[in-house]
């Protein structure tokens, strides 16, 4: 007995046509779109790349800096490892 394969018509579209996977090729096509646009607009990025830095400057720096500082002061000292130390005690066991 022979089999008779019936085709639906979403197979013979597979098989005439070539079929791009785009999950593989989306980052980059995302990518070359968007230096593209950097290109194309280059006066207004250049702009808005200068006042970026500038708010970076004036106001994340000044807030963050402290931060920094105390945390360098405390990972470079052995506070951290006493004030572990104090609080290991009171801990209880796990649960």
């Amino acid at each position: 007995m022979k089999k008779i394969r019936i085709y639906t018509n979403m197979e013979k579209l597979k098989t005439n046509f070539i079929v791009i996977n785009f999950k593989k090729y989306i980052v980059s096509i995302i990518s070359i779109g968007f230096i593209i646009t950097l290109v194309l607009y280059s006066t207004t990025n250049l702009q808005a790349a200068k006042d970026g830095l500038k708010l970076w400057a004036n106001s994340v720096v000044p807030s963050l800096f402290p931060f920094f500082v105390a945390t360098e002061i405390l990972c470079n000292t052995n506070l951290v490892y006493f004030v572990r130390k104090i609080f290991k005690k009171t801990d209880t066991k796990n649960i």
